[in-house]
């Protein structure tokens, strides 16, 4: 019998010269034959091949068309020169920085000298092991889980089972369809959690594997987030040199901008009060020296990522080398610690601008992301273990403090927000609450203010620069 449905629709497809193309149906029963979807195209027909298959997905078949093109195939990336960090040539590095010798490092008469005989050293054995090669960027590799002859077999047992109720339409036959169906569906998500399981354990970034899995399952398109082209004093300015130079600008005046027109808001012309409090009785920091276990300890709690700033030189790598690398290490922390001073070429990142929300030509929608060196990030370490220490030792931080603390987080702060919530409502008592989220918060500190604050917890002299 003629569908005068799908006449209807071929008719109104022709009117703007596109034709339905011809697939068998995607499910045949003894009473019906369905397709569960179309293809309609205006292309020759010598262009396309289309054909059905047989997934096992679902109880109707699948439609594949398939399209000769031969127009533009996208923008070819263009390649880049970067450093291959394979284990074989970590290996290489490690025996490399294994035969240097460290008497400049030691010798040297102050921590900006003694850091820059070791970036010297180091950038040396890099370039030897780890050279600069011609890469050409990939795709990031889609999870995969193996399909298993047991897979293979169930799903040929659910497809005899299908099409054995396709012909009889028996409800005892399609009542064992559905069986085999259920035990094919759930040996298949076996399958993708296994696959999920040893891709986690596999990683050395757990947290950003598991996000690339529920990424994955949610297929989610990675966004890109570089700027191509900037808004500046009304017109749109695609050079890479204008725009880099108007980001770098606006990163580093961002914050004395945004606080200067805070103070003017609120009418506050200082910076700070110094606090009207006897800072006597508090003692100043000294800076403990270093050993060559507790930096050890402190390179082994880096992510081993490979990501890296100015130096080249990713955490991946000073992992792999932590023995060799640890003694010099020392004597630059220890040099540092006790003259006051922090290498120059240290205090260098190189900062990547991510893009938060909003439309991409605005300078405000961008947020600096700072990439240091692994170096600068191990002195960091050791130095806020003795400042915290310090501070917990003089009781000089809050009750209320949750972030940045060891044993503590927004859990528990959540934690004891209900607690105090509930104690006040057992007691009858009404309770209120102000929340406040700070706009460009980390972005936007205060230098001065930090100083000032520092000074007062008893952070002076050598501690305090």
């Amino acid at each position: 019998t003629v569908n005068h449905d799908n006449v209807l629709f071929e008719e109104e497809l022709s009117t703007f010269g596109i034709k339905r193309l011809p697939l068998p149906a995607t499910r045949i029963t003894n009473t019906s034959v369905t397709s569960i979807d179309c293809i309609c195209t205006n292309l020759p027909d010598d262009t396309i091949n289309f054909t059905i298959l047989q997934d096992g997905i679902s109880d109707h078949t699948g439609q594949l068309c398939k399209v000769q093109h031969e127009g533009n195939k996208g923008k070819i990336q263009e390649s880049t020169f970067k450093r291959n960090f394979s284990k074989r040539n970590l290996d290489y590095l490690q025996m490399e920085i294994d035969t240097e010798s460290w008497d400049n490092i030691h010798n040297a008469t102050n921590a900006e000298e003694a850091y820059n005989s070791f970036q010297t050293i180091v950038r040396r054995a890099l370039d030897a092991a780890c050279p600069l090669s011609k890469s050409r960027p990939r795709g990031k590799p889609k999870l995969k889980f193996h399909y298993d002859p047991e897979a293979s077999m169930l799903k040929e047992e659910f497809l005899t089972c299908l099409r054995r109720y396709e012909l009889t339409g028996n409800e005892l036959d399609k009542d064992a369809m559905k069986r085999k169906k259920k035990v094919y569906d759930l040996k298949l998500r076996e399958l993708r959690q296994a696959a999920a399981n040893e891709h986690i354990t596999n990683s050395d970034n757990k947290s950003k594997a598991l996000w690339n899995i529920i990424n994955s399952e949610k297929q989610q398109r990675n966004s890109n987030d570089t700027c191509t082209q900037l808004e500046i004093q009304g017109k749109l300015e695609d050079s890479p040199m204008v725009i880099v130079e108007q980001l770098n600008s606006y990163f580093c005046q961002i914050a004395d901008i945004t606080l200067e027109k805070n103070r003017s808001a609120l009418q506050i012309n200082t910076v700070c009060q110094q606090p009207d409090v006897n800072i006597q009785h508090i003692p100043q920091l000294t800076l403990a020296p270093t050993t060559v276990d507790e930096v050890l300890s402190v390179i082994q709690s880096l992510k081993p990522k490979l990501s890296y700033g100015i130096d080249e030189v990713p955490s991946k790598a000073v992992k792999h080398c932590a023995y060799q690398l640890a003694a010099p290490l020392v004597t630059i922390i220890n040099k540092s610690f006790d003259l006051g001073q922090f290498p120059s070429k240290l205090k260098l990142s190189k900062v990547y601008p991510k893009h938060k929300k909003g439309a991409k030509t605005k300078l405000e929608n961008y947020r600096p992301i700072s990439l240091i060196s692994p170096f600068s990030k191990i002195i960091e370490k050791i130095a806020l273990k003795r400042m915290v220490q310090h501070l917990q030792d003089q009781e000089l931080l809050s009750k209320s403090q949750h972030g940045f603390l060891k044993g503590r987080s927004t859990i528990t702060a959540i934690t004891s927000l209900v607690e105090f919530i509930t104690d006040q409502l057992e007691d009858n008592k009404l309770v209120s609450a102000i929340l406040l989220d700070y706009s460009k918060a980390f972005d936007c500190l205060g230098h001065d203010l930090i100083l000032k604050k520092l000074s007062f917890l008893g952070f002076q002299s050598k501690a305090k620069d």
